[in-house]
């Protein structure tokens, strides 16, 4: 269970405006309520406060005494609070630890005297959310004034964390790019000291956007532990004290068996004197070679495990397990100061833990050896058989001797560990009971009552607290009476218009009002404009009869009529129903999509004369004759037959272009069409061109077998087998088949012969062209797609409606919104990583010596864990993978996709080479958003087809781009499309994919230099592969960049910001990282142009990663002067 106490600063001061128009303490309010939702799964168990900065004991708006809150009351509490406070920062934040310090003595955690136990606790954070300039000189002396608070030198314990969120918004919208980003609070600030004082952090809100991410930080700071003063003696340096937290598991309750020691030895003078102990109990440790302490499995040892800091890293830095640090508590012996546990570093190399053990654990571990049957023991693991325990004189003289020396609170807890073992009353019980004098338990006692006492009093006075009364300001008496100036008041009136008015004054509209007398406004603008008045407006409707009212038949007709308007596409009436609803007129002319039957060559099954006469005079009616429709006269008739008609059924367009697999065949798509109807040239006024004398043949063969399909779609039963052989015996060019299929295809879709129709599209689409090697298959959670390179038909059917159902068939997979849901990882300096840039790829393939993991991974020591990019906008990042290796590549879609062709190009080749070309391989595409320019979804296109017409087989594990991966943000008031996720890490040892947050520093090596190749010649042709896919060494090769670009890039250092943002495609979703790597950027290659540097001379530059120190080291000395260089680094 954890205590949360929020003291939220309602001072004047917070009644300042932001730029969203919302005061300082309308920001705080949504901080507090956002924090309180984040823990929202703990509310059943945790207690909440909420403090203000108003007289006692109206500060108290929420007291959470011994009952949970929930939402509803929370946000009411917030709801009320105003910024009347009149209490310094200081004093708020003293009644909180007042609170804290009189529950924790009242409820007998204050074990003065008798050791820290560290599952004795309750822990709590006090959160606190002010302005950025306020002080956090907390008043000591309304913190210290409760019973027992002189036995701590200090006003807060060791559970207890202070954490400040300070607000710094601007208050224009114009400054708000220009204003600068606060620096982090330093040491000598009041508010940096008294947090880090209890182990909390400072957070300066300069970004009401932020709002998430704060909270997330400082939710991930309330855990479960105790916080001490530890101090590494070993290191020859001035010793500096961390603040180290020492983890419990939460929801789990286990009792402490061995306490801390305190920081003096009890005796009865001291215990008398009372001196105060710290608040966080200070532990020295050092690095020692002996052999740890064995006991038997009997024995009581309490594990803890410690947060992640510079002592655990320098402990999991030396990689020996059998390596131990004693832990000592200054002046906790009687003469000399004994351990009383040590810290070892977990066989996981991982986490370091903290092992409690009795005081002076080495003297006690030999006294067990020892009682063995009489016999000295060098190992306690030769304690197998307790039952064979002997006690000698000599062993309970010594036990005496070192039960003397240590401390007295540790007898009953060895005495429990004693029974353990089988020794029964190793400690007699009156000398348990004597432990401590009885004015010394007394005076606990009483301290403890009085607190309790006092508690309660503060519980019902904070209960029956009143509101914060109003301010009233007393009646002036004036010498004169008011009734003198009543007169004026009519001056303050509006005076309204007498008389009726036909429509009434919008400017007399009240503000209240005017939404709803809008539509009443347009609709009399409107009635205006068309010269139609209502009927209502007229003066005779309003000065009638009573028997003539009511007449509405002749109110309705006086409306004005206006004709509905026709569909866009009408659906064909039949005039002729009797008998066969099928059977057609003979001189009647069939029309397809507006061009007649015999425009494309065909007359029907048994033509006459008359018909024949009928359709060439029809056809030779001119196209501006025609009645004018949604269709363009000069559109070609294959091009209908492929679009989409209303009088089509609707089908899924992507895979019937894209070729799904049927059975498990590989079925090509359809070839390409030229424009060519089925006479192959269509002449402006309807008539053919000539053919040679086997093109004529052909065409009158396929003229024959396209009227005895037309004579079975139109009858009353089909079969099957006849029509597919009719279908195998056309001839001729693959061209010609195709268009005589999609006449037939036409006529039965005009029947609505649906099953025919899809059966006869099947047909047509094994008529692709099989002259180049078939493509492999993409596949999308259970659908599969592919293209042919060559099929240029199917191309642009792709770029024109299959992209975007490609992303529907995405959307429909249950991981759809897995990698934006994952937690962010952040990535340090120091933590091994591969990064790449902008225009960089990288083909890595695992050592032999790297092993798997469980979840799919895998660990080689000679490469970093992660490997990952930043600073995403339009841009994509592109991750392959397989059991073998990986390739990772930053697109940006430069030279109208050749680098996104040369990069798959590169990745097809290399997975070749080291696998089957049967894999299968997993592909994550993640970036780019919905920009105005279409940048992104440019690039996206041009991933995908590379994808569909690779000759390898790819599984889409991840497409969290374009549309996937665009949200909206309020940015001046105005919503604004951003990128959801801007970076992106491989964890190798995980095999997962997972947004990322990769610090400035992390993007090394020499990343101002390798961040300036998208501004060379180079970057316009190919990607830069940066990484040796054997020997794992990281190379930069020398490239050149031209005078016209080093001249612009020359005045960036002196550009606004404004101008700043001509450099990239998508300013306004840029980052403040961006515009400075391109001003260190401009200053590198300016320095470099002036001194006449050149880092290349002597080759390439190369680094190998260190496993140990987790950083990309150089190989030669060249490469190691370019990194001494402060301009190539972000430092």
């Amino acid at each position: 269970m954890t205590i949360v106490c929020f003291v939220v600063d309602n001072s004047a001061s917070m009644n300042q405006r932001t730029y969203q128009g919302t005061t300082l303490l309308d920001s705080a309010k949504t901080v507090v309520e956002t924090l309180f939702k984040a823990r929202l799964n703990k509310c059943r168990t945790d207690r909440y406060f909420l403090f203000t900065l108003n007289e006692y004991p109206q500060n108290f708006w929420l007291a959470g005494w011994r009952q949970s809150c929930d939402l509803t009351t929370f946000h009411a509490a917030l709801s009320r609070i105003n910024p009347n406070g009149t209490l310094s920062l200081g004093k708020g934040i003293a009644y909180a630890f007042k609170l804290l310090n009189l529950n924790r003595m009242q409820t007998g955690f204050e074990t003065y005297g008798l050791g820290l136990y560290i599952s004795s606790i309750e822990p709590a954070v006090v959160i606190v959310v002010t302005h950025y300039y306020a002080s956090f000189e907390v008043d000591s002396g309304i913190a210290s004034k409760v019973p027992g608070g002189d036995l701590t030198a200090g006003l807060h314990r060791w559970d207890y964390w202070l954490h400040g969120i300070l607000l710094h918004n601007s208050g224009l919208v114009e400054t708000l790019c220009d204003t600068p980003r606060p620096h982090p609070l330093g040491p000598s600030s009041s508010a940096f000291l008294a947090c880090t004082q209890t182990g909390g952090e400072v957070f300066v809100l300069s970004d009401l956007r932020s709002i998430p991410q704060y909270v997330e930080a400082v939710n991930s700071k309330c855990r479960q532990g105790v916080v001490v003063d530890l101090i590494d003696i070993s290191v020859p340096k001035e010793p500096v004290a961390i603040k180290q937290l020492i983890l419990l598991r939460e929801n789990v309750k286990l009792p402490s068996f061995w306490p801390i020691p305190e920081s003096f030895f009890p005796t009865e003078e001291l215990l008398t004197a009372k001196l105060p102990r710290p608040p966080n109990p200070v532990i020295h440790t050092y690095i020692s070679r002996e052999a740890p302490p064995k006991f038997l499995d009997c024995f009581p040892v309490d594990r803890y495990e410690l947060e992640a800091s510079r002592f655990t890293r320098k402990v999991i830095d030396c990689r020996d397990t059998s390596v131990i640090w004693p832990c000592i508590v200054p002046k906790s012996g009687q003469h000399n100061d004994a351990p009383f546990g040590y810290c070892k570093l977990s066989p996981d190399f991982q986490t370091v833990h903290l092992h409690v053990l009795p005081y002076n654990y080495r003297e006690l571990s030999e006294l067990l050896c020892n009682v063995l049957l009489g016999f000295n023991y060098s190992n306690i693991g030769e304690l197998y058989d307790v039952n064979g325990l002997r006690m000698t004189e000599a062993w309970i003289s010594k036990l005496t001797n070192y039960l003397t020396s240590i401390p007295r609170y540790y007898y009953v807890p060895i005495s429990k560990a004693f029974e353990r073992l089988g020794f029964q009353g190793v400690i007699k019980p009156e000398v348990l009971s004597r432990t401590f004098s009885f004015q010394f338990k007394n005076g606990l006692q009483r301290y403890q009552h009085s607190a309790q006492v006092e508690y309660e009093g503060l519980i019902r006075e904070v209960s029956a607290a009143e509101s914060i009364p109003l301010v009233r300001v007393p009646r002036i008496s004036l010498p004169i009476s008011l009734g003198t100036f009543s007169e004026l008041r009519a001056f303050g009136t509006v005076v309204k218009p007498s008389g009726r008015l036909l429509y009434e004054n919008p400017c007399n509209v009240s503000r209240r009002e005017l939404r709803k007398v809008l539509p009443k406004l347009r609709g009399n603008l409107d009635s205006i404009l068309d010269g139609v008045g209502r009927p209502m407006d007229s003066e005779g409707i309003h000065n009638q009869a009573l028997s003539e009212m009511g007449d509405y038949v002749n109110y309705r007709y006086a409306q004005p009529q206006v004709a509905p308007l026709r569909e866009l596409m009408p659906s064909p009436e039949r005039v002729d129903t009797f008998g066969n609803p099928f059977r057609r007129k003979s001189n009647a002319g069939f029309v397809v999509d507006e061009v007649s039957v015999d425009d494309v060559g065909f007359s029907g099954p048994s033509p006459s004369s008359s018909s024949s006469l009928t359709m060439r005079k029809r056809s030779s009616i001119k196209s501006s004759e025609k009645a004018r429709g949604p269709i363009p006269p000069h559109a070609k008739f294959s091009t209908l037959r492929l679009s989409k008609g209303c009088s089509s059924p609707q089908r899924d367009d992507l895979i019937s272009r894209l070729s799904p697999i049927f059975n498990g065949e590989v079925n090509h798509t359809t070839s390409s069409n030229n424009g060519s109807s089925l006479t192959c040239d269509m002449e402006g006024n309807g008539h053919a061109g000539k053919h040679s004398s086997e093109d004529e043949l052909t065409f009158n063969i396929n003229k024959t077998l396209v009227n005895e399909l037309i004579e079975i779609v139109r009858s009353p039963k089909i079969d099957g087998g006849q029509v597919f052989d009719i279908l195998t015996r056309f001839t001729g060019s693959l061209q010609q088949k195709y268009d005589s299929v999609s006449f037939v295809m036409a006529e039965a879709l005009r029947f609505k012969r649906i099953d025919l129709y899809n059966l006869l599209n099947e047909w047509r689409s094994y008529l692709a062209p099989l002259k180049e090697p078939a493509s492999m298959v993409l596949l999308v959670g259970d659908s599969s797609f592919n293209l042919v390179r060559s099929d240029s038909h199917a191309l642009r059917d792709f770029w024109k409606f299959g992209f975007m159902d490609l992303f529907d068939a995405y959307a429909k997979f249950p991981s759809t919104e897995c990698l934006r849901g994952a937690g962010i990882v952040t990535i340090k300096s120091g933590d091994g990583i591969l990064y790449v840039h902008q225009g960089e790829m990288v083909t890595v393939r695992y050592g032999t010596d790297a092993a798997p993991t469980d979840t799919g991974g895998r660990i080689d020591p000679s490469l970093p864990r992660y490997v990952g990019t930043s600073e995403m906008t339009s841009c994509h990042a592109v991750l392959i993978t397989s059991p073998t290796g990986y390739a990772l590549g930053h697109l940006d879609g430069g030279g109208r996709g050749r680098l996104t062709e040369e990069f798959f190009g590169t990745v097809t080749e290399f997975f070749d080479s080291i696998s089957s070309s049967n894999e299968t391989l997993d592909v994550h595409v993640v970036g780019g958003f919905l920009d105005n320019n279409g940048f992104s979804k440019n690039l996206s296109l041009q991933i995908l087809t590379e994808l569909l017409v690779s000759k390898r087989m790819f599984k889409l594990r991840t497409l969290c781009s374009y549309l996937l991966n665009d949200c909206i943000t309020m940015k001046s008031g105005d919503q604004l499309h951003v990128p959801a996720i801007r970076a992106v890490v491989f964890d190798t040892h995980v095999g997962a994919l997972f947004p990322a947050s990769i610090q400035p520093e992390a993007r090394g090596p020499l990343s101002v230099l390798r961040s300036s190749y998208v501004y060379s010649t180079s970057a316009r042709s190919r990607m830069h592969n940066i990484l040796d896919p054997i020997s794992h060494c990281l190379i930069l090769r020398p490239f050149v960049i031209e005078e016209d670009t080093l001249e612009a890039l020359k005045c960036v250092e002196h550009c606004s910001h404004e101008q700043l943002q001509n450099f990239s495609t998508t300013p306004k979703q840029e980052t403040d990282h961006f515009y400075e790597m391109l001003k260190r950027t401009s200053l590198l290659l300016t320095t470099l142009r002036n001194e006449k540097i050149d880092i290349f001379a002597g080759g390439n530059l190369e680094f190998i990663f260190d496993e140990i120190t987790k950083q990309w080291c150089p190989m030669n000395p060249r490469t190691e002067e370019a990194t001494e260089n402060p301009l190539t680094c972000f430092k």
